[in-house]
């Protein structure tokens, strides 16, 4: 029994494209990063990360990941927390469910909080990033990370307002060749 339990410490967790796993930005080549505090908390319902791309040249081959590193839940919502990437910085306008960017998935804050779990989540940006990075033109500067928070819906048709604490430490996006 006790090696089942080891195996299945060490295969990554994954639901709905996201993954807790002992993959980290340290065995990649990092891409993009933002590495600041902030914080999602009661009453917020979105933060929005400016990742500053550290390459300038053409994206290669290979995978990309957006990892959230050192995220700390001090409680949640109850509803989803949204993640979209974009080219474009999100205005006040934009957010709110109507962001251009490309939503990638949902943050599987579950998986943090199971016993020995890592506390990194990752997301396959492999289809989206390369664009993002390069428009053919030029390349760019930054890329915007958006958490959205949207609320359970009531009976009443009313959302459930944000009640939670996140804490945000790092957010990267990583390269790993194939």
């Amino acid at each position: 029994m006790r090696y089942v339990i080891l195996v299945l410490m060490v295969c990554s967790f994954t639901w709905s494209g996201i993954h807790a796993t002992g993959f980290s930005s340290n065995d990649s080549v990092p891409v993009a990063v933002f590495e600041q505090l902030l914080v999602l908390g009661q009453g917020q319902n979105q933060v929005c990360f400016p990742l500053k791309v550290l390459i300038n040249t053409k994206p290669a081959a290979g995978n990309y990941r957006l990892v959230f590193d050192k995220l700390e839940v001090e409680s949640t919502g109850e509803g989803i927390y949204s993640i979209y990437i974009g080219a474009k910085k999100p205005t006040r306008n934009t957010l709110g469910g109507a962001y251009s960017g490309t939503r990638i998935g949902s943050l599987n804050l579950y998986a943090l909080s199971a016993p020995g779990a890592q506390k990194a989540l990752s997301l396959d940006v492999s289809d989206v990033l390369p664009s993002m990075l390069n428009d053919g033109k030029s390349t760019r500067k930054r890329l915007y990370v958006v958490v959205l928070f949207e609320g359970n819906i009531l009976p009443d048709q009313t959302k459930m307002p944000h009640t939670g604490k996140l804490l945000f430490k790092k957010v990267s996006i990583v390269h790993r060749a194939n």
